[in-house]
């Protein structure tokens, strides 16, 4: 499997180069991160890498858990009353909480800052997994990815990191340079996978 994702070329340069990414402040780490983040995992999914959905699929679980509580509570004090129902109302605003404690609890511990995460498979055994996680300070230029491949066979894990400044990748005006932004990233993944590869 890391042999054919090894070996993918890219089919998606034609399609990638019509739409033009921009920030509206690039001192801003924060939306600069999630452009950064949002266009690595549209080009990965692009090149063929599968991604799993695991944490975005946990938070919208625990979202809707919170909006079914909430309507839930809003329709039958609307036929009770509240006087009939206020302890009720106090342990769904509890209830609420904690599952919003869950959500931080589940970002801060487990999800980290993964920003892609996708599975290797044979013979529909699960055979480990490959993460990608991104770090940038709020007030720093230098984007940071950290790679992260675990062998489930072996118990084994690799890591490795690389930094490099915003301003290889963004004009003075916000535009994201899409095509350099992928080199990037081919050098990070590729690399990694070359690296374990041989191990």
């Amino acid at each position: 499997m890391i042999d054919e994702l090894i070996n993918k070329k890219t089919q998606t340069e034609s399609s990638e180069g019509d739409e033009e990414i921009k920030v509206t402040n690039v001192y801003d780490g924060t939306e600069v991160k999630h452009a950064l983040d949002d266009e690595l995992a549209k080009y990965l999914v692009a090149k063929g890498y599968p991604q799993n959905d695991q944490h975005t699929h946990v938070k919208l679980v625990l979202g809707y858990l919170s909006c079914f509580i909430a309507a839930g509570q809003f329709l039958y004090e609307r036929k009770h009353g509240f006087d009939n129902i206020k302890y009720g109302t106090l342990g769904c605003v509890l209830f609420f909480w904690v599952l919003q404690g869950a959500s931080w609890l589940y970002t801060q511990v487990i999800e980290k800052n993964e920003v892609f995460v996708t599975l290797f498979y044979a013979n529909k055994i699960h055979t480990g997994s490959f993460a990608i996680s991104s770090i940038m300070k709020k007030n720093a230029s230098d984007y940071q990815l950290e790679t992260l491949y675990t062998n489930e066979l072996t118990a084994k894990s690799s890591r490795s990191k690389k930094s490099t400044s915003i301003t290889e990748f963004f004009a003075e005006d916000g535009t994201l340079d899409t095509n350099a932004f992928h080199r990037y990233i081919d050098v990070i993944v590729d690399g990694a996978l070359a690296h374990l590869h041989q191990e």
